[in-house]
């Protein structure tokens, strides 16, 4: 299954800083949604594994 990574960027509450996300989407009809926010001692590309598998 291929799935579509889409880089977004949000400002922060404190309108100083941007907040970095991906969005995981498979193709075809997408049936729900999930969420995953770590810590700053981590990194997005850690959970790459993880979130193409729960798009699939």
């Amino acid at each position: 299954m291929e799935i579509n990574v889409i880089e977004k960027y949000v400002l922060s509450s404190d309108k100083d800083h941007k907040l970095h996300g991906l969005i995981y989407c498979p193709e075809g009809e997408i049936k729900g949604f999930f969420q995953v926010v770590h810590d700053m001692a981590e990194y997005i590309g850690r959970y790459d594994k993880f979130c193409r598998s729960m798009a699939e």
